[in-house]
């Protein structure tokens, strides 16, 4: 079954891989299409105002409309991602990845967001999900108050008809149909517990070639970092098809705070969506690695966003146009520790801000804006409506190919 899925998925590719001409374009020129990339690193529970923050959130999203939004820290447990995802759904965006509550269900804190009317990701509609009423009947709270509500059924009717005898004939007739029923249910229930921890267990153990989480720290020995997501996508107007990364490395890893481990990670991450490319069958497929990379170039130099550029990939930094790039991406500075990463004014740094969030891109041409994106008040304040994070937003315009050169589909997963 996943040969017959990756053959399809790949042969959707090779379909969507034929260059679109751009109006205006000279023969033999590269037709491109720019697109807005951002990554933001939202600030899980270690943050106040959860709610507050997630309303911010949307607000800027909906104001900003990136083409492919990275998120980090929007943890799945304690609902944290469930209430975001709704959010941002009630603007147009949807998770690449519909099975990352079933298939990850502890660590997993990155992700990718696309409006899917306007992209795709192949392959993801065939994804097996499992059903709200699955989810309910595997948290244990929830399963056991339905198996109790039965008994108690069960009680009030003996209760209901005690002292009868089979003597009253149609009363014994009554509370046997009534019992009969209850008993029925419970079957039936225990039948769809099995088939719901059957249905989890196909989620579970599901790998799609497109879309999924990529685990760090198994990519190559010594590697830190949190589990990322990856998602491949298809402009549906264009064809331009891209893949896109969102990482979260680690602050701190047995080497200290080194970039040792953070390096390793993004090497793992630069082979593997090479080898990705090719079992896809798709050859200079775009991609995109975006993220909080946790360590400043001035303290810690030649750090993940350097390794990535020897690797071939460009820093969106390096854009004809410079917007907010005196500003750093995160507010914690040493200067505002009493603040907790929500200083009342921005730090403005004259040689350029300190950044930890990146939009990296390989086999697609340098950017044309970047962009540290911060609302403030007439005042100088943060517009605290569009503060959603210690962090701040980070967007880049970068012109994507139309069509990818394509070979043959692999007809195998990882």
């Amino acid at each position: 079954m996943r040969r017959i899925l990756a053959a399809a998925i790949g042969l959707l590719l090779i379909g969507s891989a034929a260059p679109v001409p751009a109006a205006g374009r000279q023969p033999g020129a590269a037709a491109t299409r720019s697109l807005q990339f951002a990554t933001w690193n939202f600030c899980n529970h270690t943050c106040p105002n959860y709610d507050s923050r997630v309303k911010a959130l949307t607000r800027t999203i909906a104001l900003t409309r990136p083409d492919v939004l990275a998120l980090q820290e929007v943890d799945v447990r304690g609902r944290r991602l469930e209430r975001v995802a709704g959010a941002l759904a009630a603007i147009g965006y949807q998770n690449t990845d519909p099975t990352i509550s079933d298939t990850c269900p502890q660590k997993c804190e990155s992700h990718i967001f696309v409006d899917l009317t306007k992209f795709e990701v192949p392959g993801r509609d065939l994804a097996p999900t499992l059903s709200d009423r699955c989810r309910n009947l595997l948290t244990p709270a929830f399963r056991h108050a339905e198996v109790d509500g039965l008994r108690q059924k069960i009680q009030r009717i003996r209760d209901e008809y005690a002292g009868t005898k089979p003597s009253d004939t149609a009363r014994w007739q009554r509370y046997q149909a009534e019992l009969d029923a209850v008993h029925e249910q419970q079957d039936a229930l225990t039948a769809e517990i099995e088939g719901c921890r059957q249905q989890e267990a196909t989620v579970r153990n599901y790998r799609s070639p497109t879309f999924g989480v990529l685990h760090l720290d198994g990519l190559r020995s010594g590697a830190r970092g949190n589990p990322a997501a990856f998602a491949v996508i298809r402009d549906r107007r264009t064809g331009a098809t891209l893949m896109a990364v969102s990482l979260h490395l680690y602050t701190r890893s047995k080497e200290g705070n080194s970039n040792r481990g953070r390096n390793e990670a993004v090497r793992g991450v630069a082979d593997w969506t090479a080898q990705r490319e090719a079992q896809l069958g798709l050859v200079g497929l775009p991609t995109f690695v975006m993220g909080d990379f946790n360590t400043y170039e001035r303290k810690q130099p030649r750090g993940p966003d350097w390794t990535l550029q020897r690797m071939g990939f460009r820093n969106a930094d390096q854009a004809k146009v410079r917007v907010g790039a005196r500003y750093p991406t995160v507010n914690r500075m040493p200067m505002d520790a009493k603040w907790k990463g929500f200083p009342p004014r921005p730090r403005k740094f004259l040689a350029g801000g300190p950044q930890i969030d990146h939009i990296m891109s390989r086999g697609a041409p340098r950017a044309a804006k970047f962009e540290v994106f911060i609302r403030l008040t007439k005042g100088g304040h943060f517009d605290e409506r569009y503060r959603a994070s210690d962090h701040n937003l980070v967007r880049a315009l970068i012109p994507v190919p139309v069509g990818t050169t394509a070979a043959t589909a692999s007809s195998s997963t990882p």
